[in-house]
């Protein structure tokens, strides 16, 4: 019995490996053929490269001599995707939007493992072989990884936090590292764009449902919220950064990025 678990184990991991290589092939060839940094790409880019170059969260402009250029703050996008662009920079060489794509190659079969597992805990363990090839294989998730935008790190940001929540209620809820993460995954969702907030929206009320769920008295029920309050501090902390940095530079109340995206409600 337990040698026929062993084969069906290893026959298991081979599958696996052979659905994360078909993904990485898969997402190669998006990068390879389909490749490109125009429009919001560019912008990112720039003020990524404003923020490593000049230590300003903004962009460059040609000054009034040949030589001389004019950095200006901006709020036209929030700083989650700048963010990841500037560790890039750093780490790979400035505007090296290859490795950027590359980068997200990788996370987003990150994603792919995050929504394997998830699908364990929920469906049992036969499901995670299926939904990893599911994931490793579709096309309208893989196509993301080849223009340096923010929708893969999205999907990683959604995949995680609700892994995170699965884990979290397998711990037994209250403080544990699985709250930290999913706050901190849901946190950077809303950075990298701003509509994110819904889900926090949708997983917050989940997990203070499945909090007072399981604590009968009112003394255990206002113990059993304290977490959650504690997760949505986290998430709000970021945004309220945000927020006053925005109201000491442009006098203006901006917790998101601007409806119409630039900087003209300044």
């Amino acid at each position: 019995m337990m040698q026929v678990d062993e084969q069906r184990g290893s026959q298991v991991l081979v599958l696996a490996g052979a659905a994360m290589l078909a993904g990485l092939l898969v997402r190669l060839w998006f990068v390879a053929h389909l490749w490109r940094v125009t429009g919001d790409s560019l912008f990112y880019g720039e003020i990524a490269k404003t923020w490593l170059q000049h230590g300003v969260y903004g962009l460059t402009n040609a000054g009034p001599t040949p030589d001389s250029i004019v950095v200006r703050p901006t709020l036209a996008r929030l700083p989650g995707y700048p963010l990841f662009l500037a560790a890039c920079f750093r780490l790979f060489g400035m505007e090296n939007y290859r490795a950027v794509l590359h980068v997200q190659v990788a996370a987003d079969l990150v994603t792919c493992c995050l929504v394997s597992a998830l699908a364990g805990r929920l469906f049992g363990r036969r499901a995670r072989l299926p939904v990893l090839w599911l994931a490793a294989l579709c096309p309208f998730t893989a196509n993301y990884t080849c223009t340096p935008l923010a929708e893969t790190l999205v999907l990683a940001t959604i995949g995680l936090a609700f892994y995170a929540f699965a884990r979290w209620q397998d711990a037994g809820l209250g403080y544990n590292r699985w709250l930290w993460t999913v706050a901190a995954a849901l946190s950077y969702s809303i950075l990298l764009r701003p509509e994110q907030g819904l889900l926090a929206a949708a997983v917050l009320p989940a997990m203070l449902w499945r909090s007072l769920t399981i604590r009968k008295t009112r003394l255990r029920r206002l113990h059993a919220v304290l977490p959650v309050l504690a997760a949505v501090l986290c998430v709000a902390l970021p945004l309220l950064l945000w927020s006053v940095r925005n109201e000491r530079i442009f006098h203006v109340f901006q917790p998101l990025s601007p409806r119409d995206a630039n900087d003209r409600a300044t």
